[in-house]
């Protein structure tokens, strides 16, 4: 499992967030013609945490979570429940995995939204919740 699945596994698991956008938590994109509100999760990147003993076998990824709404305004109050369901979040395994979250910390909400460039455009409404995601590092037995 990686931190993307993890959060939006996370995500789904809050009746809070679902009872507004439903099943419609999608990684890294989503179809053009999505029904909003819905939102996209995807890595920014990761970095692997060391000590003076080595490798400590947790990493932080910097995880992005954008909430499209059919407003500003729809696309804003996803953003604040992601915001208020993740900011903190006990550390913990993800349900039903085993993967575990040390911490989520969130940056401040990015609104990214763009206005309509003519009279025939509806806009794009989008804010941006940053996450750093402190999680264990999965090993990988394939090898």
């Amino acid at each position: 499992m990686t931190a993307k699945e993890a959060i939006i596994r996370h995500l789904l698991s809050r009746f809070e967030i679902t009872n507004v956008v439903g099943q419609r938590i999608r990684p890294n994109k989503a179809a053009q013609e999505e029904t909003k509100p819905y939102i996209v999760v995807r890595t920014e990147g990761a970095k692997p945490n060391y000590h003076a003993t080595g490798d400590s076998g947790f990493q932080l990824t910097e995880v992005r979570v954008t909430c499209h709404g059919r407003t500003e305004t729809e696309a804003s109050q996803v953003a604040e429940l992601v915001r208020l369901y993740s900011s903190g979040r006990p550390a913990g395994y993800v349900p039903g995995t085993s993967f575990w979250i040390r911490s989520i910390m969130i940056r401040d909400l990015i609104d990214e939204s763009q206005s309509p460039s003519s009279g025939d455009e509806m806009g794009y409404p989008a804010v941006v919740v940053p996450m750093d995601v402190w999680h264990n590092v999965e090993t990988n037995t394939a090898w």
